[in-house]
């Protein structure tokens, strides 16, 4: 398996994710340690593609505009994302959904990835290599916690690997596109 940034590199312009298809029933689910990237993929994915739809645990911990985690709430967040997604499945989409939780081994995505799957949604999962430095990461995690998480992902990514659609992104991808979403704004 090649896992370099040009394993995702598209020639469509200055695309450096190449989601060919998406217009198709599609399911994206992100994996990653907090602060990874996953949440700019899914920015960029809904700004490339309008009609998509994102779910997320972390919007559970959105309050005004503000992230405010609370981990006695972690549970709720998760069943919350759960059924937006089933709704999204059983809606039998034609528009792409990212699921932009951290999914850092099978059982966290499972629930994710058998439901597309029974449904008959194409999957793509992307999982983002850890870096040292996550400097954009909004979570707070003390050191300690996100080395146990880069532990946790890199021992997962063996049996994720094997999941049909599974690619790996490089942090400079996620750096590109992050770029981009900041030109945009401005």
């Amino acid at each position: 398996m090649e896992t370099t940034a040009r394993h995702l590199a598209g020639d469509v312009g200055s695309t450096p994710l190449n989601l060919e298809g998406l217009a198709d029933k599609t399911s994206i689910i992100l994996s990653g340690v907090p602060g990874s990237g996953k949440s700019t993929i899914a920015e960029w994915i809904k700004l490339r593609y309008p009609e998509s739809g994102v779910v997320s645990a972390d919007h559970h911990f959105i309050v005004d505009g503000v992230y405010r985690f609370n981990p006695r709430q972690l549970g709720a967040a998760h069943e919350a994302c759960k059924t937006n997604y089933g709704a999204w499945c059983l809606s039998d989409s034609m528009i792409p959904c990212v699921v932009d939780n951290t999914n850092l081994n099978f059982g966290e995505c499972k629930y994710y990835y058998e439901s597309a799957v029974r449904h008959g949604f194409k999957v793509v999962v992307l999982s983002i290599v850890p870096q040292a430095n996550m400097a954009r990461s909004v979570h707070g995690l003390p050191p300690e916690a996100m080395a146990r998480m880069v532990a946790k992902q890199k021992a997962g990514l063996p049996e994720l690997s094997k999941l049909q659609g599974f690619r790996v992104v490089e942090q400079s991808v996620v750096d590109e596109l992050y770029n981009q979403l900041q030109r945009k704004t401005k």
